[in-house]
């Protein structure tokens, strides 16, 4: 009876997880505008799901298309699937290596993690490299601790999945091969614990596999230097490597980021062997991406979410530990479990309510109301430029990119109207170069940041440059304003900003020079 009562509560906790995980990653899939690099998921899934990079990400995009026509919804499927049954799958790998408590703690965090939350409604590789690097981790650390072969190719095989998700997954055999060196090398049959057979087939294995994909490997190093002339040309700087270790803490959340450090504390001091293992899996990833963000820029922490799982385990692990710690003072067991989640929610609730009070087809709403026929675009967000060239093919488009400047003077001294959609941000300086040339040869006509509880949230504006056409009431606006100065710009529907608060912004702007339009119209923020 006690079995089947056990039984139940697992299946229970199973249950309760899946639906968690499927309320908070399927909602609004259908509804948030497509953005960045989905953008490139659309246009590449039918070359690429046949090709050597991604095609495990391309081929059911391309599935979906076919059976339900291209839509939001169609397109983030795939990763909203596996984004809730990670979290699933993430308690059972995590429980049958550290028990429930673990476990369950890691999921907890896992299902208000921001960072798994976005990847999960994102049409990218992302949730497929995090779903098949949970799997060959625990699966290797299983089969090194129990001595099981067919661990070992479970292991192995998600690996094999994970590179077919995307190149960057290469990380994770790297650091289990590096690992699996040191279990090999390791004095004595099983001194650290640990299978040395184990061990020794899989850095065979690794060693092998990795000089049948070197020539993939060097061939996607060549084509991605040519996409980034700049890779390649970089040195290893003290200022530089501080600055892309505070990146990926940033991103994964620096409560959650605190916390994974302290849990790997623990590790050590429970089992120096284990901890150590287990550094080196999560250090690997860490220290190629370090490497790779001088000498290969632009390498984003993003490149490295594969090795994310471990960091949801360790600080996981320091919350399990102190909940066996406090056991007997109640409810302050789970202190640290508490301080972690309340430490992510802010970044979890800001990512619905940015995208509830930021649609990226606003801006593209606004200038339906605004342009007229000879108008020049350049639209800078992906999404807006691609949602443009579909909804409008006859609009004249200014190419986006690198030398943005000198096009668009091109296209103002030819006569006309240009229409610039710009991205903003709500941190003082971010985009400040281009917020700069901007005000000094445009007039801003409408702005909008998105709402959150965080300090980082993302924003959209549109400028007009050039000649304003004849019988506009807002032809006060396209004059150009004097060097500092800023234009006054009414919203859509909104009133115009006063006189009284030019001053204002003139102040802001010699001392920072990115303005903060307060008005009182909420539809113009």
């Amino acid at each position: 009876m006690e079995s089947r009562n056990e039984r139940l509560k697992e299946a229970a906790i199973y249950l309760l997880i899946l639906a968690l995980a499927a309320a908070t990653r399927i909602y609004g899939i259908g509804e948030w505008s497509l953005v960045g690099d989905e953008i490139f998921t659309i246009r590449h899934a039918d070359e690429r799901w046949t090709g050597l990079v991604g095609p495990a990400h391309y081929a059911p995009v391309v599935l979906i298309d076919y059976v339900f026509g291209l839509t939001k919804w169609s397109l983030r499927l795939p990763n909203a699937i596996l984004g809730v049954l990670s979290v699933p799958l993430f308690y059972c790998l995590c429980g049958r290596t550290f028990g429930r408590v673990t476990a369950l703690a890691g999921t907890a965090l896992l299902l208000v993690s921001d960072w798994h939350l976005l990847f999960s409604q994102y049409a990218r590789y992302y949730t497929g490299v995090f779903l098949f690097g949970a799997v060959a981790y625990f699966t290797y650390i299983e089969a090194l601790r129990d001595d099981r072969n067919s661990l070992l190719a479970v292991s192995l095989l998600s690996c094999l999945l994970g590179v077919l998700h995307h190149p960057t997954f290469l990380t994770v055999p790297l650091s289990c091969a590096v690992a699996s060196a040191l279990v090999w090398a390791w004095p004595g049959e099983r001194d650290m614990g640990l299978s040395k057979q184990i061990g020794k087939k899989y850095f065979l294995v690794c060693a092998v596999a990795g000089l049948i994909v070197l020539p993939w490997s060097l061939e996607i190093v060549q084509k991605w230097n040519a996409l980034h002339p700049s890779a390649g040309t970089g040195g290893f700087r003290v200022a530089g490597l501080a600055s892309s270790l505070l990146d990926l803490v940033n991103r994964a959340g620096i409560v959650l980021s605190v916390g994974a450090f302290f849990g790997f504390y623990v590790l050590i001091k429970r089992d120096v062997r284990l901890g150590a293992l287990f550094g080196v899996l999560a250090g690997t990833p860490v220290l190629a991406y370090l490497a790779a963000s001088e000498i290969a820029p632009p390498f984003r922490p993003r490149y490295i979410y594969s090795f994310f799982p471990l960091v949801i385990t360790f600080a996981a692990v320091l919350s399990s530990e102190a909940i066996r710690a406090f056991f007997k003072y109640g409810l302050a067991k789970y202190a640290v479990l508490v301080i972690i989640v309340v430490g992510m929610l802010p970044g979890f609730v800001s990512y619905y309510t940015g995208k509830q009070s930021l649609d990226p087809e606003d801006a593209v709403t606004v200038l339906e109301e605004r342009h007229d026929a000879g108008d020049k675009v350049l639209a800078m967000p992906v999404g807006v430029n691609y949602k443009i060239s579909q909804s409008h093919p006859d609009w004249d488009l200014i190419e986006r990119g690198d030398g943005w400047r000198g096009r668009v003077q091109r296209a103002v001294e030819e006569g006309g109207q240009v229409w610039i959609v710009a991205p903003s941000s709500s941190i003082p300086g971010v985009g400040q170069a281009r917020e700069s040339w901007l005000i000094d040869h445009g007039a801003l006509v409408w702005r909008r940041h998105a709402f959150g509880y965080v300090r980082a949230m993302p924003g959209m504006s549109i400028w007009r440059l050039g000649d304003k056409a004849s019988g506009d009431a807002d032809s006060s606006a396209s004059v150009k304003p004097p060097r500092g100065a800023v234009s006054a710009w009414s919203s859509v529907g909104g009133p115009a900003i006063s006189s009284e608060q030019i001053p204002l912004l003139q102040k802001r702007h010699t001392a920072s020079r990115i303005c903060c339009l307060l008005v009182s119209d909420t539809q113009s923020l």
